[in-house]
């Protein structure tokens, strides 16, 4: 998977006079993958999945499951206006 990370302000001004080819930057695909990686921040933050406490998998998928939905019903109980 290719790194897709803003250049920086300092770094294009310092590659102004330098040609050659500019880094490629997507912006749709860095919103999805900074949302993938906040979803598995969040879920690290369950103690029980971050550590792997199951030792089953489909008892460790069950427990990703209950993690994502306390996250989605977290974010649903928070006012509209903190809403991201």
């Amino acid at each position: 998977m290719r790194a897709e990370i803003p250049e920086r302000a300092d770094q294009v001004q310092q590659r102004a006079h330098r040609p050659g080819r500019k880094p490629h930057f997507d912006r749709a695909t860095y919103r999805r993958r900074s949302a993938i990686e906040c979803t598995v921040g969040a879920l690290k933050e369950a103690r029980a999945v971050a550590t792997r406490y199951e030792k089953l998998a489909i008892h460790y998928l069950a427990l990703v499951q209950i993690s994502i939905i306390r996250l989605l019903v977290r974010r649903l109980e928070r006012p509209l206006s903190h809403r991201a």
